[in-house]
């Protein structure tokens, strides 16, 4: 039983963001006199973003409401630990299955209240770190994609001035330029990818003191 009741408004309000609109959409569309009550006079479809994350957020301690968003909640939780219980099958630790897995997932920007939900314990030195790492890692994961859009724009970009039979200080330019951003996103990459190490190394380091000084004690 995941325990809902302990998340914050803003914890609760982040699950909610995250929640497809047409997920959303369907569920009132489902249950037109439901949605009649909490939301009069409109049809369900015509519901924006901005009103389905009110509607949640308002009502949240409507049936209606609370069933479906725990509902949706709950399935990305049992996603959750099928994930992380691969990781840890393979030998990775319990705190790196669990970085690895939700950086991935809806709660990327929401690592609280996924413990709070799953009623895991941990500090709030160790939460941290676990969302330092899960947010260097979704950070490079989308430095890597514009890294590889860059890469496709300078391929095109070179092959435009190949093709040409004079190559246009024009082209050559926009080359160049391509160049310079793939350079300079390449950097910011690799130092991510250096932060996330020495952090990784630093959450370790102060795990394994942890554990000397307990079984010193």
């Amino acid at each position: 039983m995941y325990n809902f009741s302990s998340l914050s408004e803003d914890e609760y309000r982040k699950i909610c963001s995250v929640i497809p609109r047409n997920i959303i959409v369907g569920y009132f569309q489902k249950n037109p006199k439901e949605f009649s009550k909490i939301h009069p006079g409109f049809r369900a479809t015509a519901v924006q973003n901005k009103d389905a994350l009110r509607i949640l957020v308002n009502y949240r301690e409507r049936g209606f409401i609370s069933s479906f968003v725990e509902k949706i909640a709950g399935d990305w939780l049992k996603e959750i630990q099928s994930v992380i219980q691969n990781y840890q099958n393979n030998g990775e630790s319990e705190i790196i299955s669990y970085v690895h897995t939700l950086y991935q997932s809806f709660f990327s920007d929401n690592v609280s209240a996924y413990f709070k939900l799953i009623n895991k314990e941990y500090s709030e030195d160790q939460l941290t770190m676990i969302a330092n790492l899960v947010g260097l890692l979704k950070n490079i994961e989308e430095k890597q994609h514009e890294l590889e859009t860059s890469s496709r724009e300078l391929k095109d970009a070179l092959t435009v001035c190949e093709r040409k039979a004079e190559k246009s200080e024009k082209s050559l330019e926009k080359a160049n330029k391509k160049l310079a951003e793939l350079t300079s996103k390449q950097n910011e990459l690799e130092s991510l990818q250096k932060k996330y190490q020495e952090l990784l190394k630093d959450y370790e380091q102060a795990t394994i003191e942890k554990d000397l000084a307990v079984s010193q004690v």
